[in-house]
């Protein structure tokens, strides 16, 4: 079985890095050994990752068919802050 998702998000935070990895999580794109050290750089501890690889082997493999990033045309840049 296959789940197909949409994700929405907005720029204030780090959406599209999270989907991406959330994503990559989901459809069993990157080896377990390449996930660990993605969650490392994100400061993720030990307890945090097993639960994510546990959970990750409990769901069905998942494509995410979209991911919309709203990108508000009065965000604040550095030059205007």
């Amino acid at each position: 079985m296959s789940v197909r998702q949409i994700l929405w998000g907005d720029d204030s935070e780090s959406d599209a890095v999270i989907y991406s990895l959330y994503s990559d999580i989901c459809s069993r794109r990157r080896s377990k050994q390449e996930l660990e050290t993605i969650l490392k750089h994100f400061h993720v501890v030990g307890s945090q990752m097993d639960a994510i690889f546990s959970l990750q082997a409990q769901i069905p493999k998942t494509i995410l068919s979209k991911k919309f990033i709203l990108i508000w045309l009065m965000t604040p840049t550095l030059n205007t802050i």
